[in-house]
């Protein structure tokens, strides 16, 4: 449904919008990490030899090498996560071009005006979205109001075990698919169903039956 396709392109821009900001804190955050290791590098220079305690000089350089190796490991984990924000943006990038390029190329606008206007004049609009073998590609249409039914007992579409549209088959079909129970079905201009009895394939092929 145009819903849900609409739904769904909505829910890949708010992701690549998290993510975007996300990305921004990590590079802060990447940026801060290597500030505090080049200040730890420097400060361990700074007090190598130049201090008069030896001990107390040896302790600090190792101290500052510690802390810079832990930075060093905070800077591979968040260059990691950033990599992997990266690659995700691509993704949802990627996913919103391929449904902006169906998008135009189903003329979804024209679709939606026609299920918006389904809507003013019966209860609901409706699309059908299946892949055509003949075309190769997927097609999204406008559903018929009128021919659209629910199971019976629901009024609620989206509570509904299962829906569909209604179409006209010859009785032959019925016969192929259902050959056990096509004698109890009633044909649209028939008052009874035993009236096509034994009828043969040809013979049904022009009586039709609404499914």
């Amino acid at each position: 449904m145009a819903k849900d396709n609409a739904d769904y392109q909505i829910g890949l821009l708010n992701d690549v919008t998290r993510l975007e900001v996300e990305n921004a804190q990590l590079r802060e955050q990447l940026a801060e990490v290597r500030e505090s290791e080049d200040a730890l590098k420097q400060d361990a220079v700074d007090k190598d030899w130049r201090i008069h305690e030896p001990k107390e000089a040896q302790g600090r350089i190792e101290k500052g090498i510690v802390e810079s190796m832990l930075l060093g490991t905070e800077l591979g984990i968040t260059r990691a996560d950033l990599r992997i924000a990266n690659e995700r943006i691509a993704e949802l990038e990627g996913h919103l071009v391929n449904m902006m390029g169906l998008w135009e190329s189903e003329d979804m606008d024209s679709v939606v005006y026609l299920v918006v206007k389904d809507c003013l004049l019966w209860p609901v609009g409706l699309t059908k979205t299946y892949f055509d073998k003949e075309k190769d590609e997927i097609v999204d249409e406008v559903a018929d109001p009128r021919e659209f039914v629910i199971a019976p007992g629901y009024d609620d579409i989206w509570k509904t075990p299962w829906c569909g549209e209604k179409l006209r088959k010859p009785l032959s079909w019925v016969k192929m698919n259902y050959p056990d129970k096509y004698k109890e079905v009633k044909t649209d201009n028939e008052k009874k169903p035993d009236e096509h009895g034994e009828k043969s394939f040809m013979e049904l092929e022009n009586e039709n039956v609404t499914v």
